[in-house]
């Protein structure tokens, strides 16, 4: 009975072992897989802030673009006179 037993305690002692294995294998994934969501999250977030100021940053130029055309669109007025300021009429 004494082989019987000692190979019982060697099988408990080695899933002991596992058993810590596993739980230090457990935290590593759980940290394999925080990480990359952290950084997806991150990413995310980064983007879309630099999309609205794209956003935002366009149609300030669209809105600025507009009264270019506006302004030569409204008359015949000669380069000159623009630059000069002697175009306006009043």
């Amino acid at each position: 009975m004494n082989g019987l037993s000692h190979r019982l305690d060697k099988i408990v002692a080695q899933a002991e072992k596992n058993g810590k294995a596993q739980g230090r294998q457990q935290a590593v994934m759980i940290a394999l897989t925080a990480v990359p969501a952290v950084a997806t999250v991150a990413y995310t977030a980064t983007t879309i802030y630099a999309t609205r100021a794209t956003v935002s940053a366009q149609r300030a130029s669209n809105g600025s673009q507009v009264r270019v055309e506006y302004v030569r669109g409204s008359g015949a007025v000669p380069e000159s006179a623009v630059v000069h300021g002697n175009g306006r009429e009043g």
